[in-house]
């Protein structure tokens, strides 16, 4: 085995049966519920970004087996909200709230912690739409979204708020939200001095940002 492949074996983009027998192997070899939980989240992650149903599966799998065997709490919240995204890719939306919802209360119990739960789950609650879960969602971007500071971070977050409030016929805010919304969306710099490309919106969904540039006209 070569020297990179070996120090890559928990960021697998696939998942064959040899794929899984080497990744157990240096899992078992592992020290420390800490890191064997870290490497189950990030092998969980790599396969979620694939986002093909089959490692979606896999990757819920890999997020169940920390939950269980190695509930370290900082892994643990991230990897909820993961479990939330993999979920909703999945359709299965009820399960992707909870799981959602379980990220969003561990921050609040713990503080310090933060992952873009909230965003998903106000994402989740928009977009769908789950009508009786709008005033949850908007008081969720409040709680969680008042630091946000990557453009993509913030497009997101107005993409939610503006459909939710086009849905309750607030149209003054919804059309404040989606001129937010593509502000974001123009932004070719972060801000930020070493990282000016980091979080941007490369390529913005063209069904949902024609809806935004028509909501802010």
């Amino acid at each position: 085995m070569s020297k990179m492949s070996a120090a890559e074996w928990f960021r697998k983009k696939t998942w064959t049966q040899a794929d899984q027998e080497d990744f157990f192997a240096h899992l078992g070899r592992s020290r420390g519920q800490f890191h064997k939980a870290q490497y189950l989240r990030i092998q969980a992650f790599e396969l979620q970004k694939v986002g093909v149903e089959e490692l979606l599966t896999a990757a819920l799998q890999l997020l169940e087996k920390l939950f269980v065997e190695y509930p370290c709490e900082s892994q643990v919240v991230q990897a909820r909200d993961q479990q939330g995204d993999c979920l909703g890719r999945l359709g299965k939306f009820d399960e992707a709230l909870a799981a959602y919802r379980k990220a969003m209360e561990i921050e609040r119990q713990k503080g310090g912690i933060k992952t873009s739960a909230y965003r998903g789950f106000a994402w989740l609650v928009a977009t769908r739409p789950v009508p009786q879960l709008y005033d949850e969602a908007l008081a969720v971007l409040d709680e969680f979204g008042k630091h946000e500071m990557f453009p993509s971070e913030q497009y997101e977050s107005s993409i939610s708020r503006a459909l939710i409030y086009k849905a309750k016929s607030r149209f003054d805010l919804a059309k404040s939200w989606a001129q937010a919304a593509v502000s974001a969306a123009s932004k070719d710099s972060s801000g930020l001095r070493y990282h000016s490309k980091l979080g941007l919106v490369p390529n913005p969904e063209k069904v949902i940002y024609e809806e935004m540039k028509e909501l802010s006209a």
